[in-house]
């Protein structure tokens, strides 16, 4: 196509340099079919050149859009694939924290029912529930304490009161 229009433009400028020289020298302008056949070449050349380069960058267009597009589902993929991580990495921690905490709480219930004797799981932990599990050993260790208080001052009262029977048996007796 730039061949057939660097021709046609060549026979214009030919055909317009002879037009120019014959005005020139004063003569009679004979060669005006041939400009003007030049100028349809030139035309039609031009044209044929704009269809050309249309196609052309058409076709350079939609390739672009193409890559794009394939760069776009290539991000979409990656996107969804680390999304598609970060859930199964926040429902694994959920998860694991939920049933420590659970673990703790089902502790506590049996320490506020009177079950002394449960073993308090992820005292060793060093994060959060280790520090929350510490806790919940030293007041089940306090409700042990306090139970064997209570337990020492019964067996006081009812060594109290037995002493005093005795004494007032004596008492009675004397």
């Amino acid at each position: 196509v730039r061949d057939a229009m660097n021709e046609a433009v060549q026979a214009m400028e030919t055909a317009a340099d002879a037009t120019v020289a014959a005005i020139g020298a004063g003569q009679a302008v004979t060669n005006g079919a041939e400009v003007q056949a030049a100028r349809q070449g030139v035309e039609t050349s031009l044209s044929a050149l704009w269809v050309a380069s249309a196609a052309d960058l058409d076709r350079l267009l939609t390739n672009r859009i193409a890559g794009k597009y394939g760069e776009l589902t290539t991000n979409m993929i990656i996107a969804a694939v680390l999304l598609a991580i970060v859930v199964g990495l926040v429902l694994s921690i959920s998860n694991g924290l939920t049933a420590r905490i659970n673990r703790l709480a089902g502790v506590m219930d049996s320490l506020k029912d009177g079950q002394l004797d449960v073993e308090v799981p992820f005292q060793t932990d060093g994060h959060e529930t280790g520090r929350i599990a510490g806790s919940v050993d030293v007041f089940r260790l306090s409700l042990i304490e306090a139970e064997t208080m209570r337990q020492r001052a019964a067996d006081r009262d009812a060594m109290s009161q037995e002493e005093r029977r005795a004494n007032l048996l004596m008492m009675a007796d004397a």
